[in-house]
């Protein structure tokens, strides 16, 4: 019976993930026919992007704020602004935030700002709210939970400074559970690599005619950087997850950018994953 059982699951399983893959690939299909005119508009954003904000939507994650804002403070390349969005968490994380903001003298190299929702919208939404807000012309997006290696500003924007023609750039990420984790190994890429030696590949709208599964562009979303025009450009974040491309609102947004433009990803990480806690309790995450 227990076989019998587990193979049955193991059926389901994957023709569940067929029907992903097929749903994923004709929605993909529709996206290009209908933003194949935003392919013209690629050479419009700054070819020289002068500054960077970061953006945290932050629920439920207040015992995780302090590590957060602490690899944000250590930044060799201070962002010019960092819009934090509540996004009416239960928690102290307005408190929480104001305080590690103190801590860490944060207001002395960089803008800050606290967005507060007035009921919980989700990840997808908090985030295009706090990137409404931004002045920069390049967002940089950070998990509440998270942690950014001490120059993944300085790599984001030396690599868009460098390849022109880029309108995102990205990188993989370590794993951890437990923050004593994070003191064990190098946090800044450009001790280790040149910027034009880091090891990086492009992936071009006509690649994602080869995409069959999500992870066909497997890019981090803590460190992910972009151009506010081009976000714009493909109607930001979707909250409506009947309307994605995949159902998770991160990737569902980088495979949309990726029909339009052109995005590169680096083979090394640039921010550290916490494995135990969840973005936003699954509201339109």
């Amino acid at each position: 019976m227990g076989f019998g059982q587990e193979f049955i699951r193991g059926i389901r399983r994957r023709a569940f993930g067929l029907t992903v893959q097929r749903t994923m690939r004709r929605r993909m299909a529709m996206l290009r026919a209908q933003h194949r005119r935003h392919l013209e508009a690629r050479d419009t954003v700054p070819h020289s992007p002068d500054k960077l904000t970061i953006v945290v939507p932050c629920y439920g994650h207040s015992k995780f704020l302090r590590t957060m804002v602490k690899s944000i403070a250590a930044q060799t390349l201070p962002p010019d602004e960092v819009v934090f969005v509540n996004d009416n968490s239960p928690d102290a994380t307005v408190e929480t935030l104001e305080a590690c903001i103190a801590e860490f003298g944060l207001n002395s190299r960089t803008r800050c700002v606290v967005v507060c929702n007035e009921k919980n919208l989700g990840q997808a939404a908090s985030l295009n709210l706090g990137i409404e807000k931004a002045t920069s012309d390049v967002i940089m997006v950070l998990n509440d939970d998270d942690y950014l290696f001490h120059d993944a500003v300085a790599v984001a924007m030396k690599v868009l400074r460098m390849r022109s023609h880029i309108h995102m750039v990205g990188g993989q990420c370590i794993v951890f559970a437990d923050e004593r984790y994070l003191e064990l190994f190098n946090k800044e890429l450009l001790k280790v690599w040149n910027v034009s030696e880091l090891p990086l590949k492009e992936y071009h709208p006509v690649d994602t005619l080869k995409y069959k599964r999500p992870n066909d562009l497997n890019i981090t979303h803590s460190g992910c950087s972009f151009y506010k025009q081009s976000w714009r450009a493909v109607d930001g974040y979707w909250s409506e997850k009947h309307k994605r491309v995949i159902s998770y609102s991160d990737r569902d947004f980088q495979l949309r950018f990726n029909v339009c433009f052109p995005i590169a990803i680096l083979d090394v990480p640039i921010s550290c994953w916490r494995s135990n806690s969840s973005v936003d309790a699954g509201i339109n995450s």
